[in-house]
This record gives C-alpha cells, sequence and structure tokens, in this order.
C-alpha cells in the first residue's frame, strides 16, 4: 500500500498514512494507487480509429451572411454531408466572422473572428453555423465524422 507523510493537526510531528484512492464496493476496503510495477505488467488494449473526411469544398463567403449548408449548396454540394459532426474552416484571403453556436447572424465586424489562413474546428450544430466576410472571400472547408 503506499503511503504519505503529513504533519500532525497539533503540530507535534509528522504521521504516515495510506493513500486511498477510493472503496472496493463489495468488500469496503480501501483501494491504493497501482505501482509503477502493477501498471507495466497489465496490459492495455486501446481502440483508436482515425475520422473520415465526407467532403471537401471551397465556399465563396460575401458581405451577406449565410448559413454553413446554404454555402455548400452554392457550391454545387448538396448540404452539409450526412454523418458530419465536425467542419473545419480555412479563412483563404481575407477575414470572415461567423456565428456558431445559435442561427443569429454576424456582421463583417461582430462574430467569431477567422483571420486569413487561420483555422478553426467547430463541433456545434453545423447547420446553425453562418458566415460572413467584407468583401468576397473564399473558405476551404472539410466536414468529419468525429471529433
Amino acid at each position: 500500500m503506499t503511503s504519505r507523510v503529513i504533519p500532525r493537526p497539533d503540530g507535534n510531528g509528522f504521521d504516515t498514512v495510506p493513500v486511498v484512492v477510493g472503496v472496493n464496493p463489495t468488500t469496503g476496503a480501501a483501494v491504493s494507487p497501482l505501482t509503477n510495477a502493477e501498471l507495466r505488467a497489465t496490459q492495455v488494449n486501446v481502440g483508436a480509429t482515425p475520422r473520415t473526411c465526407l467532403g471537401t469544398f471551397r465556399l465563396s463567403v460575401t458581405s451577406t451572411a449565410a448559413t454553413l449548408p446554404a454555402l455548400v449548396i452554392a457550391v454545387g454540394g448538396a448540404g452539409i454531408p450526412a454523418g458530419a459532426v465536425v467542419v473545419e474552416l480555412q479563412a483563404d484571403g481575407g477575414t470572415v466572422r461567423l456565428s456558431r453556436f445559435d442561427s443569429e447572424a454576424p456582421t463583417t465586424t461582430t462574430g467569431y473572428r477567422l483571420d486569413d489562413g487561420a483555422v478553426i474546428n467547430i463541433d456545434s450544430t453545423l447547420s446553425h453555423v453562418r458566415l460572413i466576410a467584407a468583401a468576397t472571400t473564399p473558405v476551404n472547408c472539410a466536414f468529419f465524422d468525429r471529433v
């Protein structure tokens, strides 16, 4: 069992106390943290798969606020791809403003600012994302199935 030395509350010396991270619900016994050797002796399988890109588009953001689905449709897409939960946006030639948590329209001076070359990943409700720019600005867009 792991222990720790702590000062006594009355200030007279020190006590060695066990370090407890939990209680076994079946036995009620204290559960201590595993040692380094115990952790290394046990294999832990980790399953991870890469995210899948569901579609890429080069959007044309203008001085009129538009939703992400409308911008995708305007460049020949069918809207937000089925299964998409994340969008990655990159302004490419100017500053873009966006809203991402509600459907309120940003203006050319309000909303989240995405400067030329900057990248943002959005994993909120994608259909609520709205974009606007002071002058027509290309925005690279990629949709993914997981964060």
